[in-house]
């Protein structure tokens, strides 16, 4: 159990006895699914105490700041955060449950071609189970380990049971792989053999097109959420923000506090919102497995593996450093001195040096996974054609090891035919049998070495159950790896939209609206001029004024606003295109903030020139 977990539940523990109520069913199923000590009902009990509490501090404070003649827009504005926090308490176990059901029933198809094929060479479930335990990890493997282990020890002394109540732990996520270990299991009842085999096919296809069905209906779906995500989440808060210098020009000043909290809030809701669209997305397929010997949270700088963090953190204020230092000239703090032309640089460096600190340290912890990652994907892609080759050979009647040999040198690229050859010329140079020279061999793919390793099992049948292993192996992967390609192509055409929309749309509509302030204040600030020109004065005169952020300070502001946008919102199309995949969405991020900065200040740029005539400072 991570950190988080442990502060989440001993919070619920201590505030939420007070305030238990009645849970859902849903938060009672996530609890047991995280396998928590904890009662469902002291979750509900927390959020309470939380909304309740921070309703409580911000009305205080929005009252006193009116009593002490303070502007309370500031604490006025956050006071629905306090409905946001009950909402992030309650649902957060539901969406922890979910991704973990989702990124474990993405071996569900493996899984079940995993016990179909050596069911159809041999009716053992126990074998099937335990060949089917070694293909992945995660919650849904773990059941299988623990169901062959049970059966092994004995506490277990039915395995059709065992695997019926798999079925029924997972079947609220997934209906198609219940229904496909329900159909293994009816297999053992049939007789004859054709229908024994049709049953495990059609366990295969169930699984595969329950997943399609339900990722179609689902992206179907995603039309007018995203739109509300994209278009109110990011144009309707910066519409907002771009009224405040015509609120100012009527007397009521908005303080730079009050709009970076209004902003906050928007993310914070988009976050939300985003989480709840991504609550029904369907389980498909996972990534492979990637083992790496950089501790998490380590990258590899030049040939030394060194904590990411802080390196992420010097580079973010080596680069800030100009515009701290004219924030801080700003507040009187430091004075500007011979140092001024450090600080005309600006804020605008200070965002760069956020988005530059934070990429560097989400490429630099999975730099090497995705390297790893491709070579995996690559092999197994070779690998399925490789395993044609095999199966021909083997039918030929030739020894395995001349039919790995061949395979290898017939392989589509390399990654496939390095494992190939390592295999074989260990068994040729070695005189190590197929099953020592698999283990003995650096194959990184669960795939890969599953597919092997019952190889080596169908061998003591003849080469013949062997070439029925590599056929059987051969179509389902091939029926899977279909699936999963259309699966893509369904999915890009969706998702290309949504990142053009998070990397280049919102950063863009950003920085208009800096610029847009700009105008606005420059023009109140021109008709303030002209009424004192003219001798205008009274009352109504002394109504008008502007904004008392300047154009640095919120260029700031909304510059955070867009970085901490496009993290939602790539966060949004990372989930949807890989489930909760860690590295892909870490990739991504240190691929869009760059970007996001890119066309951020390049707007600004050339909006300045067209609008403002070289800019207002």
């Amino acid at each position: 159990m991570i950190a988080v977990d442990k502060l989440f539940i001993a919070f619920c523990r201590l505030t939420g006895r007070w305030l238990a109520a009645p849970a859902s069913k849903e938060l009672q199923r996530a609890v047991r699914l995280l396998k928590w000590d904890l009662k469902p009902e002291y979750i509900v009990g927390a959020a309470k105490f939380a909304m309740i509490v921070i309703a409580v501090v911000l009305s205080t404070l929005t009252v006193l700041a009116f009593i002490f003649n303070t502007n309370p827009l500031m604490f006025a504005v956050t006071i629905p955060l306090s409905i946001l926090i009950f909402y992030v308490i309650s649902e957060w176990p539901k969406n922890l449950a979910r991704d973990k059901a989702v990124a474990a029933l993405g071996w569900a198809p493996q899984v079940v071609a995993a016990i179909a094929i050596p069911l159809k060479q041999n009716p053992n479930l126990e074998a099937a189970l335990a060949f089917a335990a070694e293909y992945g990890e995660g919650e849904l493997i773990e059941d299988f380990r623990k169901l062959v282990w049970a059966g092994w020890t004995g506490k277990v002394s039915n395995l059709h049971k065992g695997i019926l109540l798999i079925a029924k732990k997972w079947g609220h996520f997934s209906q198609g792989f219940s229904r496909g270990l329900h159909m293994i299991a009816a297999s053992f009842h049939e007789i004859d053999l054709r229908r024994k085999a049709a049953a495990l096919d059609g366990a295969v296809s169930v699984v595969l097109e329950d997943v399609v069905s339900r990722m179609r209906e689902y992206a179907q779906g995603l039309h007018i959420p995203t739109l509300l995500l994209f278009s109110l989440g990011t144009i309707l808060p910066l519409m907002v923000v771009s009224l405040f210098p015509l609120v100012a020009f009527f007397g009521m000043d908005v303080p730079p506090a009050a709009i970076a909290a209004f902003l906050a809030l928007s993310v914070i809701a988009s976050y939300v919102y985003s989480n709840n669209i991504l609550r029904t997305r369907p389980p498909t397929f996972s990534q492979p497995v990637v083992r790496s010997d950089v501790p998490e949270g380590y990258m590899i700088f030049g040939k030394r593996t060194v904590q990411a963090a802080p390196l992420a953190a010097c580079a973010a204020l080596l680069i800030s450093a100009p515009g701290i230092f004219y924030l801080l000239s700003e507040v009187g703090i430091v004075p500007v001195g011979p140092l001024g032309f450090v600080a005309g640089i600006g804020t605008i460096i200070v965002l760069w040096g956020i988005a530059i600190g934070t990429a560097i340290y989400f490429w630099g912890t999975v730099r090497h996974k995705v390297a790893a990652r491709q070579r995996i994907k690559a092999a197994e892609e070779q690998f399925v054609d490789s395993l044609y080759h095999i199966r021909n050979r083997l039918s030929d009647g030739r020894p395995v090891e001349d039919a790995i040999e061949f395979a290898g040198r017939m392989s589509g690229g390399p990654e496939a035919a390095a494992i190939l050859s390592d295999i074989s010329g260990r068994m040729r140079r070695l005189s190590l049998p197929l099953e020592t020279a698999i283990e003995q061999a650096d194959v990184q793919s669960n795939l890969i070495m599953s597919i092997l390793r019952l190889l080596t099992v169908s061998l003591k049948k003849g080469v013949a159950a062997a070439a029925q292993t590599a056929t059987l192996a051969f179509n389902y992967i091939n029926k899977i790896r279909k699936v999963e390609r259309g699966l893509i192509m369904m999915l890009n055409k969706n998702l290309s939209m949504m990142r053009a929309t998070a990397m280049f749309f919102a950063p863009v509509v950003c920085a208009m609206i800096v610029v847009m302030f700009q105008l606005i204040t420059a023009t109140v600030a021109n008709t303030q001029h002209r009424f004192t020109e003219t001798g205008y004065s009274g009352f109504a005169a002394g109504m008008l004024g502007t904004p008392s952020v300047s154009p640095e300070v919120l260029q700031l502001i909304v510059g955070l606003y867009a970085l901490g946008l496009t993290a939602v919102l790539v966060r949004f199309v990372s989930r949807i295109a890989l489930g909760p995949d860690r590295i892909g969405l870490r990739m991504d991020l240190a691929k869009a903030l760059p970007a996001t900065m890119i066309m951020f200040t390049i707007t600004l740029l050339i909006a300045r020139t067209l609008l403002l005539s070289g800019g207002v400072t």
